[in-house]
């Protein structure tokens, strides 16, 4: 914080001559920042993945579960990698929720301090059940 002298500028500060003039030193302004942001989806990440995309081999064996999963996003909003993170314990039920969301979501991308579009993760799950 700068301290400015008290009495007029140019007055003696004691003794005999001129007061020294003091100016205030200019603060720097911090760059403008951004705070940082995860990706987002577009639309509604629920109509990425519906019964009719139930897999013909679950259905015959009657597989139901929840696949939990964590999509690798690009900076361009587009899902790149999917790494299951909770099987549902098929094989088949946890491929096909993979299959769906590489191939529909898309992302408003991750942003970093600066504002630039960064890769990013997201994580969801889908529930496999036999429709009725």
């Amino acid at each position: 914080v700068p301290t400015f002298p008290t009495g007029p500028v140019g007055e003696p500060t004691g003794g005999s001559g001129i007061g020294e003039a003091l100016f205030p030193t200019p603060t720097p302004t911090p760059a403008p920042g951004f705070a940082p942001r995860g990706a987002r989806p577009k639309g509604n990440p629920a109509m990425w993945v519906s019964t009719s995309d139930y897999p013909t081999a679950g259905l015959r064996g009657e597989l139901e579960g929840l696949v939990k999963v964590r999509l690798s996003i690009a900076a361009d909003g587009r899902a790149t990698d999917c790494e299951v993170t909770g099987s549902s314990g098929h094989d088949v039920l946890d491929e096909a929720t993979c299959a769906k969301l590489l191939r529909r979501a898309r992302f408003d991308p991750a942003s970093d301090q600066t504002g630039a579009k960064v890769a990013g993760s997201w994580t969801t799950s889908v529930r496999w059940q036999i429709p009725d």
